[in-house]
């Protein structure tokens, strides 16, 4: 191994805590060279020259360190309290991560593609890759989004709580309520309507929810100001205003996460 990046969340437990120590204590033992970094405070060079992104916490912070991975470097999810924390994506915890890693370093482990989406706005693209989902809409959830939303050819002015643009994995999160399962290595994604409001005027939406073709995108034209596009949830916010435009489409970077083989 070269370098190993050890991303971590903020310990608030003894759990957490004897999580993190017991990873430390492995690739102290195994003098492998590692490098720490809160979750808070990442950037593009920690991640330069990896070998390997070790994720200690929950989703979230295999989420945040995803932002970060633009190439084929493998990252690694460590639950750091399996007790509170969902970890869908998380392939070990401190009660077998000796184990694991172990069989990382004799090389027995696949490595799962996991399709990424990315976004544009105004055809300036996004910095982050989302992993689960972009959120497009109203940056105070109070307020309602209103939004012309257009898939392939299609076009229709909405009001509702925003639009949620999903991956086959972010479809098992906060999209779940879609009740669509793309697989967790396929390459389409879907698209979500959050709670839109049909009245009068609008009467029924046409487009609510769907699954977006690998060569195809949606876009999103806010008509108000206040507008954000942020991805996974833990993104910077990414101010849109009226008559701006956000595109997402599938990316060709998929993010490759580690699993085990037994």
């Amino acid at each position: 191994m070269e370098k190993i990046m050890v991303v971590r969340s903020k310990a608030f437990s003894d759990e957490q805590r004897l999580t993190l120590k017991v990873v430390e204590k492995f690739l102290r033992d195994k003098k492998i060279k590692a490098v720490f970094c809160e979750r808070e405070a990442l950037n593009a060079a920690n991640f330069l020259d990896c070998s390997l992104v070790i994720a200690i916490g929950g989703d979230g912070t295999f989420l945040r360190s995803s932002h970060f991975i633009m190439d084929d470097t493998p990252l690694l999810g460590v639950n750091a309290d399996i007790g509170s924390k969902e970890g869908f994506y998380m392939r070990c915890s401190r009660y077998d991560f000796d184990k694991k890693m172990s069989l990382f370093l004799k090389g027995k482990y696949s490595i799962m593609k996991l399709l990424r989406l990315e976004a544009s706005i105004n055809r300036k693209k996004v910095e982050e890759l989302a992993l689960n989902e972009y959120y497009m809409g109203a940056g105070k959830g109070y307020i309602t989004s209103r939004y012309v939303l257009q898939v392939d050819s299609s076009k229709e002015r909405q009001r509702s709580s925003g639009v949620i643009a999903a991956t086959p994995t972010g479809l098992n999160a906060w999209a779940k309520s879609i009740g669509v399962n793309l697989g967790i290595a396929g390459s389409r994604f879907a698209y979500a309507v959050r709670e839109p409001y049909e009245g009068r005027i609008s009467g029924s939406y046409r487009l609510k929810s769907g699954i977006i073709g690998r060569n195809s995108a949606i876009k999103v034209r806010p008509e108000m100001n206040g507008f954000i596009l942020v991805a996974d949830s833990v993104g910077k916010e990414h101010p849109l205003d009226y008559g701006d435009t956000a595109s997402i489409r599938a990316s060709d970077k998929y993010l490759s996460a580690v699993d085990f083989l037994e």
